[in-house]
């Protein structure tokens, strides 16, 4: 409301711009700097009232305090859409680009979320959806929490599968983090079994290896 009076009030003012050309003459009437200048007193009551609520978005989704002040108008303002919050989801999300969504009967996306693309356009289906709705701050939280969990089943997974394929088909059945953390998870396990063997007596173990 108080943007809104700030608002007509310029507007008004710029109203009788066009009867004096001159900018002395326009700047100097009477009145004219003390209306301005309650204009300015307004407008800045409005900033800080508009920076005490982002505060407040922040505070309840830390990973805000990356995300510039207009950018994160715009996630709040559009927060019931998740359509069109996902542009800005690589400014909450470490190379998390996008997301994909389950289809209804006329082929439009639901609030039910499948899984994630990388920055590259690599896919990761989730095990469980993930519904979108509610506060954006809120299931955005909520969203970080899923895809942690979800990547932790997954490696779960993908370490139980790891001897069911030589190493270079392995590494093309799941993402590649994953397959980077459980090849180097089991390199790690390979060495550490080595020296054990070496203190053990096996001079031979690292070269075995």
């Amino acid at each position: 409301k108080r943007f809104d009076v700030v608002d007509a009030d310029f507007r008004d003012m710029m109203k009788e711009a066009p009867s004096l050309p001159n900018a002395v003459e326009a700047c100097n009437l009477t009145g004219r700097l003390e209306r301005i200048e309650a204009m300015l007193a307004s407008l800045e009551k409005c900033e800080k009232a508009l920076a005490d609520y982002l505060e407040t978005k922040r505070a309840a989704y830390p990973r805000f305090y990356f995300v510039a002040a207009a950018d994160l108008l715009d996630i709040l303002s559009k927060g019931s859409n998740p359509q069109l919050i996902l542009k800005h989801l690589p400014k909450c999300f470490d190379n998390i680009k996008t997301l994909e969504f389950e289809k209804d009967q006329r082929s439009e996306p639901t609030r039910q979320a499948i899984g994630m693309y990388s920055g590259e356009g690599e896919f990761v289906k989730w095990t469980k959806t993930f519904t979108c709705e509610g506060a954006v701050e809120v299931w955005l939280d909520a969203l970080t929490h899923h895809t942690h969990d979800e990547l932790k089943s997954l490696l779960m997974d993908a370490v139980a599968a790891f001897e069911e394929k030589p190493r270079d088909a392995f590494i093309f059945d799941w993402c590649a983090q994953l397959s980077s953390v459980v090849c180097r998870m089991v390199y790690t396990e390979d060495v550490v079994f080595a020296f054990d063997q070496l203190e053990e007596g096996n001079d031979k173990a690292l070269t075995e290896y």
